[in-house]
Order: structure tokens, then sequence, then C-alpha cells
């Protein structure tokens, strides 16, 4: 994991010294691009008129958002503290089995360099043009659009007049700061609600893939007991012991933990007959388990397996699986019918977890992020606008820290 990091933050310096050369040989103001250390940004009034036009013919209805926005603001902001919360505790009580910690979404580096962009690219978008619709139809000026790369986050925006929106009452202030990540969660809904009836799951428990070899605690290489017998995308069927030739203690599969009970009554040398549908076909394997790794008294048959799932937020975060976890637990076809391409399948999942993401991760109260500016405003409304700013301030140092915590895990 470390060395990743090392690579990929070279590849970054490298980049950003190309684009300082380009600069410098092409001065790229002249052409409303602004360069600066580890900072690009394009400006431009395109697309102003269309945030006007649509800010002006729903009027009411944006406001209208803008307040369940703010309202909502402060509810997933509660959400997302008690989840850095939460992985923060677990990291200082049990830092050996802490997980790999939070992961900054780089296209081609943490994440799939195509679904990466093209997802990040529609948070953007999404959250920008939110704000966007509702400064305007509250009557806060917009200065222009444009693009940015952050080091090697890239960003779009809308610039409102900074002035103006200070200035502007804090309830108006509250709907925009809310605006952006509430449009980024409902829009991860909305991709939800897509993957939802574009996939049918396919009853069963399948194999994903069998494990060539393994190491037990003394460093014995053992084979897997599966490997080249069974296939991904065989479903298991039945499991029996095979006693003096003769199959016994049938179980039927019909879900994991049926698996996981018959492998609890076996050990290593057991004769296991495996049968299992393979292409629409039934078919009979006979497999002589191994040592369990972590228990000598228990049999492994060196196989990988993969279910659907029903649950709700499995849906939404199930990318993480993909780059954290095994991939097992990821979408695929065996536990699946797409009614789509499942490039189309992957693209959604991309959409949900990134929304969904990033617009929570924007509701910390922590300045510059909007949540900070959210409870900046609901101090502001019971306190004064100096109370409002040291509290702020003080609130952001703490969640900081929480996602320094968060962190940490990525450079041990």
């Amino acid at each position: 994991m470390f060395d990743d990091v090392l690579f990929a933050i070279l590849l970054i310096l490298l980049f950003w010294n190309v684009v300082g050369l380009i600069n410098r040989w092409h001065k790229l103001e002249k052409h409303g691009i602004t360069v600066s250390p580890g900072m690009l940004i394009w400006r431009t009034k395109r697309g102003l008129g269309f945030i006007d036009r649509v800010a002006r013919a729903y009027r009411r209805g944006w406001v209208t958002f803008g307040t369940v926005a703010a309202v909502m603001g402060f509810v997933f902001m509660l959400v997302i503290l008690f989840m850095f919360g939460q992985s923060a505790a677990f990291i200082i009580q049990e830092p050996e089995s802490a997980p790999p910690g939070a992961m900054i979404p780089i296209p081609g580096v943490t994440i799939p360099l195509f679904y990466g962009l093209v997802s990040l690219f529609s948070v953007l978008i999404v959250h920008e043009f939110a704000h966007g619709f509702v400064m305007r139809a509250q009557g806060i000026r917009t200065k222009s659009t444009g693009v940015l790369l952050f080091v090697v986050l890239p960003g779009a925006f809308v610039e409102q007049d900074e002035k103006q929106l200070k200035n502007a009452p804090i309830s108006k202030r509250l709907r925009v700061y809310g605006a952006g990540p509430f449009a980024n969660i409902l829009f991860a809904f909305a991709c939800l609600g897509l993957l939802l009836v574009s996939i049918s799951p396919n009853p069963g428990v399948y194999v994903y893939d069998t494990v060539e070899s393994y190491q037990l605690a003394d460093n014995t290489v053992v084979p897997g007991a599966s490997w080249g017998i069974l296939r991904p995308g065989d479903r298991l069927l039945e499991l029996s012991h095979l006693v003096d030739n003769v199959a016994v203690d049938r179980v039927v599969i019909e879900g994991y933990e049926n698996f996981s009970e018959f492998m609890e009554n076996t050990k290593e040398g057991d004769n296991v007959v495996v049968l299992v549908e393979r292409n629409g076909q039934e078919e009979n394997f006979l497999i002589t388990l191994t040592q369990y790794p972590e228990n000598e008294n228990r049999g492994m048959m060196g196989v990988l397996l993969t279910y659907a799932h029903s649950g709700f937020l499995y849906y939404v975060f199930n990318p993480l699986f993909d780059i954290m976890g095994p991939k097992t637990y990821a979408i695929n076809p065996y536990t699946y019918d797409a009614h789509v391409p499942w490039s189309a399948v992957d693209l959604l999942r991309w959409l949900i977890f990134l929304h969904f993401a990033v617009g929570l991760f924007n509701l910390l109260p922590m300045k510059p992020l909007d949540g900070g500016y959210l409870i900046s405003g609901a101090v502001e409304r019971v306190s004064s606008r100096q109370r409002a700013a040291a509290v702020s301030n003080a609130i952001s140092f703490v969640v900081l820290l929480l996602l320094l915590v968060n962190f940490m895990p990525v450079f041990i």
C-alpha cells in the first residue's frame, strides 16, 4: 500500500513539473487558465445563461429544494460524523486489525480510470450546478463557471459573488451550502433505483475462484483442494461426505450458511462429493480437503464463493469491495442477471458510491467544506458572526484530527 502511495506521489510531482513548463512557454493565462503550485483553474462565462434560465423557470422549486437540503444537511452531517468517529475509535483501539483506512478517489490509482473520471465529473457537475441554481433562485449573483485541478483531484465550480453571498441572510446561505451535497446524495439514490431495476439476483451459491495454494502458520505450502477441479461460475448444489464409497451426510446448498455449516464438521483428508451445475448440466466431483490455516482440526476446500445480496446499503457501498475487500462480494455475472450491458452496471455502481461518498464528505463540519459553512451559519443564527467563526474554526480543527486518524492506516 505504501509503495503504491509513493509511486502516485512521484507521478503527481512529474505531472505538475510538466504543467509548469508548459505554462512558462505558452503563457496559459492568455487562454483563461490560471496555474499556481498544485492548482490549475480555467474560468469561463459559459453556462451562466443556462443556470439563470433554469433558476428563473423553477424559482420556488429551487428555494424549497434548498430549504430541504439545509435541513437534511445537518441530518447527514451526524451520519458522516458517526461513521468517521466509529472508524477512528476502532483504529485507535485496535490498530493491528484496522481496515485500510480512508481513501482519496484518484482515477487510475485508487479507483478505475474510466468509471472514476466519468463519475467524478458527474459528481462535480451535479454539485456545483445545484449550488448555482439555488443561488440564482435567491438573487445571488454568479460570476463564472469553470473547471479546476487541485493536486490530483478534478473539480468544477460555479463562482459566486462572494461579498453578496457573505452578506445574504443566513437562511439563504444555508440553502446554498446544503444544495450541493444534498443533490449528490439524491443523485446517488436515483442511480440506485436504476441499478435495482437493471439487475436480477440469481439464487444459490457460486464459485468465484479457486485457490492454487496457501501457507500454513508453519510456512508449509499447501495446494488448494479445488484447484483444477471446480471452475468460476459453478453453482454448488449439494455436498456430502464419501465414506467407504458411499455418500453420507448430504447437505443441499441453498445459501452460504449451508456451506459453512457443512465445512465446520470436516477435517483434513476428508473426501467430499460436490454436486455442481455447470453450463446447465449437473456434475459430481470428488475433492479431498486440506487443512484449514487457522484451525488444524478443520478441513478446507480452497474455494472463494459468491452469492447475491439483498441488503440495501450493500448496493450503495458495493464498489468498495472491488478495491478494499474480497471481490467475491462484488456484483458479478454469476450472481446477477443484467438487463443492460455490464459496463452500464459497473458505471451505476461507481456513480452511486462516489455521489453518496462525496455528498456525505462535503457535509463534514469543517471549513472549507459545505458542512463547515452550515455549522457556521447555524451558530450565527443564535449568536454573532464573530462567535460563529470561532466555533466553526474550533470544530473544523477537531474534525481535521478525526480525518487524520482515519487516514493513518494508509501509511502504517
